[in-house]
């Protein structure tokens, strides 16, 4: 059963249905399956130069391992065969997914987190000027009284 809330993407390959999820599971056996962490591994699967079908194929079965447990590369391989659109669409399942596990509803923000910006905290309801509360030395007025 698919859960778009937890970043699942489904999709049908000669009949049967398949659903990726990219959990953390997924994600950390994909980086042992790559030894690279997974800004590099992500950044060589968006660059022509360095995307591979091997890559791709890697991609899908660390996806399809929540649901589909025990599934191999090469059982991936053959259903990149059958997928209708072939490797292109493949790519298209990947991405999908991915932007799906980083944006899932339910997570707190993005992953990783933003960095907050300046300006971002409430606004004072308070209409007097910082000056005009400030504390003064005792038998003295603020500056400009």
């Amino acid at each position: 059963m698919t859960n778009p809330h937890k970043g699942d993407v489904p999709f049908d390959v000669g009949g049967q249905t398949y659903t990726l999820r990219y959990s953390h599971n997924a994600l950390a056996a994909l980086e042992r399956s790559q030894g690279k962490g997974l800004p590099k591994i992500l950044n060589e699967l968006t660059d022509t130069e360095t995307m591979t079908l091997g890559k791709v194929i890697s991609f899908l079965w660390a996806g399809l391992q929540k649901h589909h447990p025990g599934i191999t590369e090469e059982q991936v391989g053959e259903l990149l065969d059958d997928l209708d659109g072939g490797i292109k669409t493949a790519i298209e399942i990947v991405e999908d997914a991915l932007v799906k596990a980083f944006s899932a509803p339910g997570t707190k923000g993005t992953n990783p987190p933003g960095r907050p910006t300046n300006g971002t905290g409430t606004a004072s309801t308070s209409s007097t000027p910082a000056t005009a509360t400030s504390p003064t030395v005792s038998g003295t007025s603020p500056p400009g009284n």
